[in-house]
């Protein structure tokens, strides 16, 4: 099987790895920066305009100038080129851009793997080296090659650890790879049960983390539930049924899928701060804080756990939240679940510069991310700078189309268009449980007046766990509820929530949610 890939002068871009390379050295362009290229690559010689890339790119009717202009100049800093001596890139005044050189296409093998390579060169080559790679291929013309069923076997046995490794760095970029070599391995052979596993937990990664493709989550659900028809008792398959039905808001299916998932395996300390982290959004903070403390005295804890216990401990109004936030920091350094909670944080504290300052420290990689750039746009909003909040939420895309629809009411002082209404609806009827989604319906209703509506719907997210009111007053679309006497019965339903799970954090009889509570050393 072979796949086209790209040459740019001393550049090979690959589609089906989504990696731009320079000799041996990996160049960071991922997500829509990778898409942009990708799209300018499949259109030359011709130049792509602002229209074209607002759907092949985005996936939007339209986008902004600016939101374009931006993504430009991303895609230039990856390649190592300016805008005043450009190399790769080059501005059509009044239509778009284009690319500078020609482009060389060419087929790579990707079915083989010839082990054939001296000893020598193979002792040599490291994990770290491997990384370099999109996936391993080792060839040499002078030795024979392995028969055709053993080399497909060592294949997918190698793309499967790799694909293990990359997950495990919680990256986009390196999620899509991964997800990409499994796919290869289960288009090759069929069924495997260990592939089909990583690949449902990176399905779900992706959708909930990064970037979501059409059917991800769906995608993640039918390969857990394949596996759990050959094998009811296997823990990871549950895990990933839950991880799978979280990422579709899908709340109490989820915990009990979780539940079942280190009911069997008791090491499955990730299933346990997963569940946790559910239990946290149904505001049931108490048993939230129990389950990490069980994972923490069994000595083991997922790298999400400090953040998880630093947001519920916020929650909660207790003074060891900053203890966590900075164990959260250590814990999970350059984490896209890290950066987006701190900076949640902050827009709670109605610090809209710090929100900003956090996103412009972190990595450009996750500067790019839909869950950075919505947090990006709710803190330009807060600071009065509309177009700059437009251009973050166009670049979000999906992940902020409620916003951009808020903002649209905002600029325009219409109501929500009636299509829009009617996809909001049909998701509550498909099961999405998750109560910020009803929270972000309310300030869209807000936004157009219906103070009543938008009442109702907070009412409903509390009901179903919301317990953060520090959002809704520092909310920018939240105004005319603020001033509403139904502010005031809403406040004292979350205070009245607050305070009882509080009273049980405090009173617990264990001792490991109580070294939780205890100041940090």
């Amino acid at each position: 099987m072979n796949s086209e890939t790209y040459l740019l002068l001393d550049l090979i871009v690959d589609p089906q790895e989504r990696s731009v390379r320079r000799g041996n050295e990996r160049l960071h362009a991922t997500d829509l920066t990778f898409d942009l290229l990708l799209f300018m690559l499949r259109k030359w010689p011709d130049t792509i305009t602002l229209e074209a890339a607002a759907s092949e790119v985005w996936r939007q009717n339209h986008v902004s100038e600016t939101t374009l202009t931006k993504r430009v100049a991303l895609l230039r800093r990856a390649l190592g080129e300016s805008a005043t001596a450009p190399r790769y890139i080059r501005k059509v005044r009044g239509v778009g851009y284009a690319l500078i050189p020609d482009v060389q296409r060419r087929d790579m093998p990707r079915a083989k793997l010839n082990l054939g390579a001296p000893k020598t060169a193979i002792a040599g080559i490291s994990i770290a080296a491997m990384f370099g790679f999109g996936f391993l291929i080792i060839q040499n013309a002078n030795e024979p090659e392995l028969a055709e069923q053993g080399a497909v076997a060592d294949l997918s046995d190698i793309q499967l650890t790799r694909a293990k490794d990359l997950l495990r760095l919680h990256q986009p970029a390196e999620t899509d790879l991964a997800i990409a070599l499994l796919e290869q391995i289960l288009a090759r052979d069929g069924t495997a049960p260990e592939a089909e596993l990583a690949l449902s937990f990176a399905y779900s990664t992706r959708a909930t983390k990064f970037r979501a493709t059409e059917d991800d989550t769906q995608k993640a659900e039918d390969l857990a539930r394949r596996v759990i028809s050959s094998d009811l008792k296997s823990g990871g398959a549950w895990h990933a049924l839950g991880y799978a039905l979280d990422a579709q808001g899908r709340v109490d299916e989820a915990l009990a899928a979780y539940k079942q998932a280190y009911t069997i395996d008791d090491e499955d300390v990730a299933a346990m701060s997963s569940a946790a982290y559910l239990f946290q959004i149904r505001g049931r903070l108490y048993d939230a804080l129990e389950l990490e403390a069980m994972a923490l005295k069994a000595g083991r804890t997922s790298i999400y756990a400090p953040i998880q216990i630093a947001t519920t401990l916020s929650l909660l109004n207790h003074q060891a939240a900053e203890d966590w936030w900075f164990k959260a920091e250590i814990a999970g350094p350059n984490q896209l679940v890290v950066l987006t909670a701190r900076m949640e944080q902050a827009l709670r504290h109605d610090r809209a510069d710090q929100c900003l300052r956090l996103l412009s420290q972190a990595p450009e990689a996750l500067q790019s991310m839909p869950k950075a750039l919505r947090l990006e746009g709710r803190a330009m909003l807060k600071l009065g700078r509309q177009d700059e909040a437009r251009a973050a939420f166009e670049a979000a895309g999906q992940e902020a189309w409620l916003e951009m629809a808020a903002l649209d009411l905002l600029e325009q002082n219409a109501g929500p268009p009636i299509e829009l209404m009617k996809q909001i609806d049909r998701m509550m009827l498909d099961g999405d449980t998750w109560p910020e989604f009803r929270i972000r319906v309310a300030e869209l209703h807000a936004m157009a007046g219906h103070t009543e509506q938008a009442s109702l719907l907070v009412s409903r997210a509390i009901d179903l766990g919301w317990r953060d009111w520090t959002y809704i007053e520092t909310s920018p679309f939240f105004e005319t509820l603020m001033s509403s006497p139904e502010a005031a019965i809403l406040k004292a339903r979350i205070d009245h929530e607050v305070t009882a799970q509080k009273r049980l954090v405090l009173a617990s009889p264990s001792d490991a949610v109580q070294t939780i509570l205890a100041t940090a050393d």
